[in-house]
């Protein structure tokens, strides 16, 4: 039985569209994590608004700004979670050997 082998050429052509495939399968992680942080900014910005609402009188809902400032706390809370996470991760890394 003749086995063939098989050339760089092939093989590099095979690695590149296995590439593609998952590319496309999966979202970009720093687009992923751009807009997360651009949905907390916005949280905050949202915030702001209620809050500077209620004190010019254009609204007399104590809860709505309760409500918008809480969300933007917890939004910042975890936002600082996961970058705590992620160094965490990076510093690991940085000590392991190869």
């Amino acid at each position: 039985m003749k086995v063939d082998g098989i050339s760089p050429l092939q093989l590099g052509k095979q690695v590149t569209q296995n590439i593609q495939k998952d590319q496309q399968g999966h979202p970009d992680f720093g687009k992923m994590l751009t807009d997360s942080l651009d949905r907390v900014n916005e949280i905050q910005q949202k915030a702001d608004r209620v809050g500077q609402d209620f004190l010019l009188g254009k609204t007399d809902s104590v809860h709505k700004v309760t409500i918008a400032v809480e969300e933007a706390q917890l939004a910042y809370d975890l936002t600082l979670s996961i970058r705590d996470r992620i160094l965490e991760g990076y510093r690991e890394l940085m000590r392991m050997q190869f």
